[in-house]
């Protein structure tokens, strides 16, 4: 069985995907704005650390639990 299936790294790029779109979109929106405030990179900020998480989990801790677990066996 592969560590990391498929579908979860497809669901990790979609998410990658989607942030990154939104990042841009917040910049763009935040630049036609009046205000001097750049509010998009409390977005970037919070959800990248949430992407980071994500991509820790599926490409790290998941196989290294995978791993251990068919040891045992």
């Amino acid at each position: 069985m592969d560590q990391v299936t498929k579908r979860e790294k497809i669901r990790f790029l979609i998410h990658f995907a989607v942030f990154a779109a939104a990042i841009l979109l917040s910049a763009f929106v935040n630049a036609r704005m009046i205000t001097g405030f750049q509010w998009w990179l409390l977005v970037s900020l919070g959800w990248g650390i949430i992407v980071m998480i994500h991509f820790l989990y599926v490409f790290m801790i998941k196989p290294m639990l995978v791993s251990s677990k068919e040891k045992k066996v």
